[in-house]
Parts: structure tokens; C-alpha cells; sequence
């Protein structure tokens, strides 16, 4: 069994930290365009490097064979869980006697199960990077890049002339899911991170000072990132097109390196923990909070975290841990609410 790649995982858990973060932390707008302006590209990014680090052995996989095998794990987990979300939403509904949200919540997002217009959740992203890797595959098999740069320039000149445009499926986001997704592949192809790793080793002899570049250069970035204007990917909401790529490009290529120089760190073992279960994490964070934040309103304590930056960052991680222990009981006890759960001979 191929082993794990730690500083993926760790990648992934600072990656998860920023998502809850930013759906908590809407009281400090400064921090909330920060996160924003690379937190979902970043995932996009991990999964287009993972799965180019598994392209060799996966090269002689059919592109319906790939299909079946996605939909049964990411396409499979965004229907169960859009399913129940739709329930739910349909019962406050029903319980507060709000037919006309009742209505639009079953036939936008219920039926968005099949249409996906709309997004339910957090979950969105999953069905966006479903899109994202069977398209990046199918284009790869057919060995034409030009494809991926046309749908991806055609989103960018669209985009940036102001035209917007609304498609099933949330297909109106594959462009950016394309660019960030390919920067991946290309980190990993061309060996981007271990060519710096060794020039940054060749220059800075002391650990400390390797570090510290690159987490000079991860500030620089996310100052240029706080000039730009609201980014909010699931509205189409991009800000300075250019200026969010390039910002956006240069805090994950940092998040790389610096995550990648922190992967023998013995007190990074539980943010690798949390890397390794992002997937329930993503899907059930939101409606933790609400839950919890609700109990917290009837003791008095909701101010408490909306007036402390540091009680609010606090209170995202306490939420993150307690959807990891959600994703452990899920995986061993509910399994298929992560996977398919009827397998073929073919798998």
C-alpha cells in the first residue's frame, strides 16, 4: 500500500481550517477576503496534484471506467448529502409554515440534486470538482491540452467583459475549477516543489531561514491578495480577474513549500488528522455551526465569539474537531454516506 503523502495532509487540514474559518468569521471582513482569495483554489490545486501523481498508474483506465469510478465517491457523496440537506431545509419549512420557501427549497434545491442551479451548502464544491477531474481526464486522454486553455480563456474573457452566466450543474464554474486544478497538475508533473525545496536548500542553510522566505513571500502575496475586490467563487464573484489568479496562484504555491518543509513537524500530526477527513469536514461544518451556535445563543455566548477574533478562531477550530470525529463514526459506522455502497466485480 502506497504511502501517504504527509504533507498533502497537511496541505489539506490548514486548507479545511481556512474553510471553516471563513463561514464562521464574517465579522472580520479583512480576514474573510483573505481566505477567500485562495481557499477553494487551493483544493482545486491538492486534487490536480494528487491526481497527477497518480495519473501514470491510472493511464490505462477508461475514461468510463474513471466516470464510474468518481461517481460512486464524489458524485455519490454530493447527492446523499444534498438529498438530506433538501429534507431538512424542507422540514424548518414546514415547521415555521413557510410555504413559499418550502416551495423554492424542494423544486430549486431539491430538485438542484439533478439540475444543480443551485447551490446547497457547502457541498457545491464537491459537485464542481467532480466536473473538474472527469473533464481534466477526459481532456488528458485526448492528449490536447488546447481544450482545457479555450474553455479556460473563454471563461476568463467572459468573466472579465462582465458577462455572466448561469448554467445547470454549476457548469458556469468549470473554468475556474479547470485553471487552479491544472496548476496542480503541473506542480506535480514538472516537480515544481522539490526543484525549489533543493534550490532553497542550496541557498539557506539554516532551516529557520527557509521558512522564513518562504513565509515572507506567502505575506507578500496575501497583502496583494487584500487590494483586490471581493471574491466569492460560488456567486462568480472573481474580483480583478488577473490580480486574484496571480495572488491566488502565489499563496498556494507557497502553501506547498511551507507545508512540505513542515511534514516531519511531530505538532502537525493533527493537522495532517483533519487532512485525511476534509471530505466530511467540507460537507457537515456548515450546519454544525448552526446547530451549536444555536445552543450557545441560549447561554448567552454568541456575542463571546463574535467579539474576539482570537474566540472566534478558537471556536472554528473546536467545530473542526468535532466534525472529525463525525467523519470517524460516519466511515466506520455510515459508510455510505461517503461511498457507493453496492460494488461491482469491476469495483
Amino acid at each position: 500500500m502506497k504511502e501517504r503523502n504527509q504533507a498533502l495532509d497537511i496541505l489539506k487540514g490548514f486548507a479545511i481550517i481556512l474553510v471553516v474559518i471563513g463561514h464562521i468569521g464574517s465579522d472580520w471582513p479583512w480576514l474573510i477576503k483573505w481566505i477567500y482569495s485562495f481557499h477553494i483554489p487551493l483544493f482545486f490545486s491538492i486534487s490536480g496534484f494528487i491526481e497527477a501523481s497518480k495519473y501514470d498508474s491510472n493511464k490505462d483506465i477508461g475514461i468510463k471506467r474513471y466516470i464510474i469510478h468518481k461517481s460512486k465517491s464524489m458524485l455519490w457523496t454530493y447527492m446523499i448529502w444534498a438529498a438530506i440537506y433538501s429534507v431538512a431545509n424542507a422540514l424548518v419549512c414546514i415547521n415555521s409554515g413557510d410555504w413559499n420557501l418550502l416551495f423554492r427549497t424542494l423544486f430549486s434545491r431539491g430538485f438542484g440534486i439533478v439540475i444543480a442551479d443551485n447551490a446547497i451548502g457547502t457541498i457545491w464544491f464537491l459537485l464542481v470538482l467532480y466536473e473538474t477531474e472527469v473533464v481534466s481526464f477526459v481532456l488528458k486522454k485526448l492528449e490536447n491540452g488546447w481544450i482545457t486553455f479555450f474553455i479556460i480563456l473563454v471563461g476568463l474573457i467572459l468573466y472579465m467583459i462582465g458577462t455572466r452566466v448561469v448554467l445547470p450543474y454549476l457548469l458556469q464554474l468549470l473554468w475556474i475549477g479547470l485553471l487552479f486544478y491544472q496548476f496542480g497538475d503541473l506542480l506535480c508533473r514538472y516537480q515544481v516543489i522539490h526543484r525549489i525545496l533543493e534550490w532553497t536548500k542550496s541557498k539557506f542553510r539554516y532551516t529557520i531561514s527557509r521558512y522564513g522566505i518562504w513565509g515572507v513571500m506567502f505575506s507578500l502575496f496575501s497583502i496583494v491578495s487584500l487590494y483586490n475586490d471581493k471574491i466569492d467563487i460560488i456567486n462568480s464573484e472573481f474580483g480583478n480577474a488577473p490580480l486574484t489568479i496571480v495572488s491566488a496562484c502565489g499563496e498556494i504555491l507557497c502553501c506547498f513549500v511551507l507545508c512540505t518543509l513542515a511534514s516531519n513537524i511531530k505538532a502537525m500530526r493533527p493537522v495532517k488528522a483533519l487532512g485525511q477527513e476534509t471530505l466530511i469536514i467540507m460537507t457537515t461544518h456548515f450546519y454544525i455551526n448552526e446547530i451549536c451556535y444555536v445552543v450557545l445563543r441560549q447561554f448567552g455566548l454568541s456575542d463571546w465569539i463574535k467579539g474576539s477574533l482570537v474566540a472566534m478562531i478558537l471556536w472554528s477550530i473546536i467545530i473542526t474537531v468535532m466534525c472529525y470525529g463525525l467523519s470517524l463514526f460516519i466511515r466506520k459506522y455510515l459508510p455510505f454516506l461517503v461511498r457507493f455502497p453496492f460494488v461491482t466485480k469491476k469495483g
